[in-house]
Parts: C-alpha cells; structure tokens; sequence
C-alpha cells in the first residue's frame, strides 16, 4: 500500500512538473485571443499570435522528428547522448530558411530575421528538454518551460499595461526570452550522465514528415497566417481570425497536456496494427478520456470575451479536433518509432489531400466550413491506419 501511494505521488508530483509551464502558456494565449487583455492594441494582439503561429511551424519543420527518434534512442540505451547542436548546424538551419523567407514576406526583415534566429534558438531549448523529460529530470525542464512563453507573457502584459510598444519590441521581448532559455538550456544539457554522444541526423524525407504532419493538425492556422488579401477571398473577417486563434488552443493544450505526460504513459502503447492499437484502448481509460475532454472544453469556453458569440459549427469543429489529436499522435509516434516511414508519409499524403480537397469543396459550395478540414484529416488519418490491419508490415 505504501508503494503505491509513493507511485501515485510521484506520478501526480512528475505530470504537475510536466504541465505546468504547458498550462501557463496556453492560458496566456487563451487571454491574449479570447480579448481578456484588452489594453493591448487588437491589431498588435493579432500580428503577435501570427507570429507565434509562424514560430510554431518553425519549430515543427525544424525538429524533423528528431525528438521522437531520439527517445527512440533512450528507450534502448539510457546512457546515449545526441549531439543537439550538430543535428541544427547540419539540418535545421536549413530547414529554417523558408520559414525565415515567409517572415520576411509577411512582415518585414527585422521580424523575419528575429523569428528565424528564434526557432533556431528555441529548438536547442525544447530539444535539451525532451532529453531531461526522458530522464525524469522534470525539475530542470520546467524551469527552462518556464522561460518562454510564461515569461513573455507575463513580461509584455506588465510592460504593456504602462507602456505602447510597436510590434518589433514584442518580438525583441521574445528573443531576450529564449536567450535565457538558450543559455541555461546549454549548461544543463552539458551535465547531462551520459557514456556516449551520438549523431542523430534524420534523413531529409522526415521533413516533408513534419510538413505534411503540420498540416494535418495546423492547416486552419497556416490558413490564418496568410495576407489578408488570400483571407478575405474565403470571407474570414477579423473577428472569425481571433475566435479560430481561441479555438484552436484547445486541440493545442489537449495535445501539449498529452505531450507533455507521454514520457509517463507512452511506453505502454505501442503496437503494430489496428487490431492491436484497439486492443490497446482500455475502455474505462477511453470513457475517463471522452469525459475529461468535454469538461476541459466546457471551462475552456468560459475564457470567450468578445461581444460577437462563438459560431456553433466551428465549436463543433474544434471539439473533434481535440478529441482526435491524441490517437493521431500515438499513431504517429509508433509509426516512427517503427520505422514505418513509408506507411506514415502515405497515411499523411492522403489525410492532407483530402484536406484541400474539402477546402476546395467548400468554397465551390460558398459553405464557411473551412475549419473543419483538420478534423476530417484527423479522422481518415485514424481510420486508414485502423483499417490497413496489417500487423506484420515489413519496415519502409
């Protein structure tokens, strides 16, 4: 008995750990979209939540699943090391310079470069946490969480409610942020036990991985994210930007609350097949899974502040949206961690098609059902790989 109270504590005191600094972050951005903070200019509320898009598309490409591949590594041997700062060197400078160009274009040059130098700097960060995660060293990574977002946000709310700041100080504001985190990410890193450093260098195809990965679960953002003058083609006003910036937080905290807890549960989900990820589903767990998700979306919804309601069909949208990211990412992970790489980029090929497929639809039909074209990839995503059940598939 006393064992398993000192399992449970340790487990509630480890997720505490691993979700806070989430929970901070996606709260600030809650506030910041729902119009919360209202002494911030709405247009520089906007162009913030842009660039935070932006960076997160950053660092989604840049990372070319090297997290996953990594602790793909650990679960083998715990004592391995990669070498963070080549893969970057190598890799995701690289990757990073369409992401530099797209700044440029839809900003300008000092916010272009400063959200290229961020990724670059925040993927060291997030990469050098991953490696503390997988190694219960959870006190560490929660402090370096703790660095960016929370305290960006606290940082411009108090600065802001004093102070008018154009949108480039913001973005200054940001850099110096993840400079602390650079910085003590790297002692950190550097004390890490380990007995041997290794490469760890995906190969390039793992970025169109990432891409098509992004998409499936971003492509109403990466839509958001465009000119105005794309947007204003489908009839997206200002108003629907902020109310899909508020709503797609909440797919975003289920899958960085579920993230951030999978080095506690994801060793126990890992399968071959449909038949055996199935099995795998225990149904109180998917019954605690389905009632925690519509509590959480109950409470999320109370944040709203603006004078315009929540239109009901994209709440619906956003609901399944967040229903749906956890299987997508446990899929993802085995399928990774199975090298079946071949399968995964077919399975997110056809997922992404039919995303643009439904957009397409839509705007042929002048139905304002755009957003609901990531929970119709998310779904045929789940259902092909439930569906090609094929539990001894040779590694692609």
């Amino acid at each position: 008995m006393n064992f398993l109270v000192k399992k449970y504590i340790y487990f509630i005191n480890s997720a505490t750990k691993l979700l806070g600094s989430g929970i901070i972050s996606s709260i600030g951005i809650i506030l910041f979209s729902s119009n919360t903070i209202k002494f911030i200019d709405i247009n520089i509320v906007i162009d913030l939540l842009i660039i935070i898009q932006i960076h997160s598309i950053g660092l989604t490409i840049t990372k070319l699943s090297f997290d996953v591949i990594s602790y793909s590594y650990f679960l083998n041997n715990k004592n391995y090391r990669p070498k963070i700062k080549k893969f970057l060197f190598n890799k995701a400078l690289i990757l990073a310079i369409p992401i530099l160009i797209f700044a440029i274009y839809r900003f300008n040059y000092i916010i272009g470069i400063f959200i290229f130098i961020n990724v670059i700097l925040d993927q060291f960060s997030n990469l050098v946490i991953n490696q503390l995660n997988y190694r219960h060293l959870f006190n560490k990574a929660f402090i370096l969480n703790l660095l960016s977002y929370p305290l960006f946000f606290l940082t411009i709310i108090l600065v802001s409610y004093y102070f008018k700041f154009n949108l480039e100080i913001y973005v200054i504001i940001f850099f110096i942020c993840l400079v602390l985190k650079f910085i003590l990410s790297d002692y950190f890193y550097n004390r890490i036990y380990h007995t041997e450093d290794i490469d760890v260098l995906p190969n390039w195809n793992m970025g169109f991985q990432q891409i098509f990965n992004y998409f499936l679960f971003k492509s109403d953002t990466i839509i958001i994210s465009l000119p105005l003058i794309i947007i204003s083609t489908l009839s997206i006003d200002k108003s629907e930007i902020l109310e899909i910036f508020y709503l797609s937080r909440f797919p975003e905290l289920v899958s960085g609350l579920t993230l951030a807890l999978s080095v506690l549960y994801y060793p126990r989900y890992i399968f071959n097949s449909g038949n055996e990820f199935l099995n795998k589903i225990k149904s109180k767990d998917f019954w605690f899974y389905i009632f925690s998700i519509i509590l959480l979306y109950g409470g999320f919804l109370l944040f709203w502040g603006h004078s315009l309601d929540l239109k009901i069909y994209n709440v619906i949208f956003y609901f399944f949206n967040g229903f749906f990211v956890v299987f997508c990412n446990l899929i993802t992970f085995n399928l990774i961690k199975l090298e079946k790489f071949k399968l995964l980029l077919k399975n997110l090929l056809m997922s992404c098609s039919l995303g643009i497929i439904s957009l397409v639809f839509f705007k042929i039909l002048s139905l304002n059902f755009y957003f609901a074209i990531v929970p119709i990839q998310m779904m045929f995503f789940i259902f092909y790989f439930l569906f090609y059940n094929k539990p001894n598939f040779e590694k692609n």
